[in-house]
C-alpha cells in the first residue's frame, strides 16, 4: 500500500502480474515511499477539483508537498499562470483547428496503412516475397560494423522506404511565435519571482497543456531549433516533480532527437550518438534507468528510446514485453 503525491519519491512498472518499484529519488530510512496515480499536470485547484471527485465521491484531498507549497505561493505566481493562460486562449480556436486538423490527418494515414497491410496479407505470393526481404535483411546486417554503405541503404530503402510527404497540416509562423513568446515570457516571470527552485519546477510542470500544445505546433513546422529552447525548461520542471515517469522520458528522448537534428540536420554522422550530443543522451539513460533499473545496457536502452519514441501519448509499460 503506498499513497498518491503530486511528486512522487518512486516510480513503478507492471511485469505479468507483478508490480516492481523503484526509488525516484534519494530515500533515507523512514521516508514515506509515494506514486502518482492521477493526472498531475495541472495546477493546484484543478487537481484537487479531480481527486476529490474520483472514483464516484471516493476520492481524496492530496497533502502532498507540492500541494500544500502551492496553496500559499503568493499572488505573483497567480499572476504569471493567468498571463500565460491569456496568452493561450487568445489563439485556442487557431490551435484546437489544426489538432483537429491532425488527428483527421493521422487517422487518414492509419487507414491508408491498414489499407497496404491488407493487401500484402492477402497476397500470397507478395507477403512471402516481403517476409522473405525483410528476413535477408535481418541477415545481411547482423554484423554490420559502422555505417551502412550505399548499396545497403538502397537495398533497405525498398522495404522501409524514407518517408518525404508534405507537412501533414499547416501551421503559420505569426501562431508559433506567438506561442513560444508567451511560454518564453511566463518563464522570466517565474524566474523574477525568486521562488525556491522546487516550487519553480512545479510551477512550470503546471502548464504541461501549454507546452504540449507548443511542442506539437512545432513539430509541425519541423522547428527543431524553437523545439529544443522551449523543452530545457519544461523538461527540468518534469524531471523533478516526477523522476522517472512516462512523461520525463518522453520529453527527454524528444530533446534527443531535437538536439540531433539541430547539430546535424541529415542525421548521417557516425559520431552522432556517442559524441555529438552525450549530455542529451545521458539524460535519456538516466530517465530511463529511474524507472526500470540501472542494470540496463545500451541494447535496451536503445530499444527505449525507439519504442518511447512511437509512443507519443500513452504509457505501454514496454520493458516487461521486449526484454
Amino acid at each position: 500500500m503506498a499513497r498518491h503525491s503530486c511528486t512522487p519519491s518512486a516510480v513503478y512498472s507492471v511485469w505479468g502480474d507483478i508490480m516492481m518499484a523503484r526509488a525516484a529519488r534519494p530515500l533515507k530510512a523512514g521516508d514515506e515511499v509515494t506514486f502518482s496515480f492521477m493526472d498531475i499536470w495541472f495546477p493546484l485547484e484543478v487537481r484537487q477539483e479531480k481527486f476529490t471527485t474520483a472514483g464516484g465521491g471516493d476520492g481524496f484531498w492530496c497533502r502532498c508537498p507540492r500541494c500544500e507549497a502551492e496553496a500559499s505561493w503568493t499572488s505573483a505566481a497567480a499572476v504569471a499562470s493567468a498571463d500565460l493562460e491569456l496568452r493561450f486562449e487568445k489563439q485556442r480556436s487557431r490551435v484546437e483547428g489544426i489538432l483537429r486538423s491532425l488527428d483527421l490527418k493521422l487517422e487518414e494515414r492509419r487507414q491508408n496503412m491498414q489499407k497496404q497491410y491488407d493487401a500484402i496479407r492477402d497476397n500470397e505470393e507478395q507477403r512471402r516475397e516481403y517476409e522473405a526481404g525483410l528476413l535477408g535483411l535481418a541477415d545481411r546486417f547482423d554484423n554490420l560494423k559502422g555505417m551502412p554503405k550505399d548499396e545497403d541503404i538502397e537495398q533497405l530503402q525498398k522495404y522501409f522506404p524514407e518517408d518525404n510527404e508534405p507537412e501533414l497540416v499547416e501551421v503559420r509562423q505569426d501562431l508559433a511565435d506567438d506561442l513560444v513568446d508567451a511560454i518564453l515570457t511566463f518563464e522570466e516571470q517565474v524566474e523574477k519571482i525568486g521562488m525556491p527552485e522546487e516550487e519553480r519546477h512545479w510551477l512550470i510542470a503546471n502548464h504541461f497543456a501549454q507546452y504540449s500544445q507548443l511542442l506539437t505546433i512545432l513539430r509541425l513546422r519541423k522547428d527543431v531549433e524553437a523545439q529544443r529552447k522551449v523543452l530545457g525548461g519544461f523538461l527540468d520542471a518534469v524531471a523533478n516533480t516526477c523522476p522517472g515517469g512516462f512523461e520525463h522520458q518522453r520529453l527527454s528522448v524528444l530533446l534527443w532527437e531535437v538536439s540531433a537534428q539541430c547539430e546535424d540536420p541529415t542525421l548521417m554522422r557516425e559520431d552522432l550518438v556517442r559524441d555529438l550530443i552525450p549530455k542529451e543522451l545521458d539524460r535519456v539513460r538516466e530517465a530511463i534507468k529511474i524507472r526500470y533499473g540501472q542494470d540496463l545496457d545500451d541494447t535496451e536502452v536503445s530499444a527505449a528510446m525507439a519504442r518511447i519514441a512511437s509512443t507519443s501519448i500513452i504509457d505501454e509499460n514496454w520493458m516487461w514485453d521486449i526484454t
